[in-house]
């Protein structure tokens, strides 16, 4: 969340094993400030998720809307992919 200023993570959760091959089901709440007036609904959103330059996978909220001069929760859901690199096993251990 690195190009949002002010997020918080307020839930990281891998409940499940995804198909074989896959990767890990993760789910991540987040709290997202607007500083403007002004409400902007965003719809769906997808974004890649990453840690020390590892991309770990890929998250999606639907119906994502930011309130106006204030704090807004998005649920993110999607898949933690199987890391095979050296660097990437070192991120997620």
């Amino acid at each position: 969340m690195g190009g949002f200023q002010g997020v918080k993570i307020l839930k990281f959760d891998l409940p499940s094993d995804a198909a074989p091959g896959q990767g890990i089901n993760l789910a991540i709440d987040t709290e997202m400030n607007n500083p403007s007036p002004i409400g902007v609904t965003l719809g769906t959103i997808v974004l890649d998720i990453g840690c020390n330059g590892t991309l770990l996978g890929q998250v999606k909220a639907t119906g994502a809307v930011l309130q106006g001069n204030s704090p807004s929760v998005l649920n993110l859901t999607g898949l933690m992919t199987p890391q095979t690199t050296p660097e990437g096993l070192a991120t997620v251990r």
